[in-house]
């Protein structure tokens, strides 16, 4: 795993002494990505092999080549190799908007493990600017699509529903509480924030995210201390003992749960394994979703 990396007092000083969510985040981010420059066995955090995919379709060649970074494999047209994840790579996230997200019913957190950039990097970025705040933000604004498992989606009703118990936990029962239209689900993933506890991102299938959250757990664990949550989703498998075996999180704090990642497919999710992974934490959630995965079969 290597040593742990500090965060200077000097950095802890100006982020304690800035006003906004967003100005203390910002130190933090810039600090991060210095670091992040100067580590030393970074390969050892960090997805950093080439991944071929093999007998690629004419379309996905032509779409790789226009938009994407990428490296020709000599040997094989239909084949693409994509390098491994740079050493300065940073893919920012956090609250979609500080505003609503600090007057929220009560402030919810989504943890995730890295986002998925090894295919999809943009040959127009920087690597130190990459951001997926900006999905969310083309998703909720402006018509985004989501994924094909509908991520988005899935955050933003599971936030929808505990906004809403939040506010008015008599009329639970009210179906515009269990099935919420566009515009309302839309608004409250509006209102949360979400981290990917490995900044560099990865890949789809090797993981990095422990090494990197042991190396790094003292600036995970000062983000999720200038958010300040009320709620911690953890969305993976043995997120939520990772947070809590690293000192990350102080459970006695905030209210954690764990889920599944939202990009499995619901259409593979039992409806008893969604009732079971939510009934300890409350039997009015996993009755919504029950009513979301009915709803997603159709």
């Amino acid at each position: 795993m290597g040593d742990i990396i500090e965060i200077s007092k000097r950095t802890l000083q100006s982020i304690d002494k800035a006003e906004s969510l967003d100005a203390k985040q910002r130190i933090l981010f810039d600090k991060w990505k210095e670091v992040h420059c100067d580590e030393e066995d970074w390969r050892i955090t960090t997805t950093y092999g080439q991944k071929t995919i093999y007998n690629c379709s004419r379309n996905k060649l032509k779409e790789v080549v226009q938009k994407y970074i990428h490296i020709p494999n000599e040997s094989y047209f239909d084949d693409i190799t994509f390098p491994g994840i740079e050493q300065d790579s940073f893919v920012e996230d956090g609250f979609i908007d500080e505003g609503n997200y600090l007057n929220a019913p009560c402030k919810i957190l989504f943890v995730l493990k890295e986002a998925n950039i090894l295919e999809e990097r943009k040959s127009s970025e920087e690597a130190q600017n990459r951001s997926q705040v900006e999905w969310y933000k083309q998703f909720i604004y402006y018509g985004g699509k989501d994924n094909k498992s509908k991520q988005l989606e899935k955050l933003a009703r599971i936030a929808y529903y505990i906004f809403e118990t939040k506010k008015n936990k008599e009329d639970i029962n009210q179906n515009v509480y269990l099935l919420p239209d566009e515009e309302r689900y839309k608004k409250a993933l509006s209102q949360i924030a979400f981290i990917n506890l490995n900044k560099r991102g990865g890949d789809n299938t090797e993981k990095k995210v422990k090494a990197y959250t042991g190396k790094y757990r003292r600036f995970i664990s000062k983000q999720i201390e200038i958010l300040n949550p009320d709620y911690i989703i953890c969305l993976g498998t043995g997120l939520k003992n990772l947070l809590i075996n690293y000192d990350i999180v102080n459970q006695n704090n905030v209210y954690m749960f764990e889920l599944w990642h939202p990009s499995y497919g619901m259409l593979n999710v039992p409806n008893t394994r969604a009732i079971d992974n939510l009934i300890d934490y409350d039997k009015g959630i996993a009755k919504y979703m029950y009513y979301f995965l009915e709803r997603y079969r159709q």
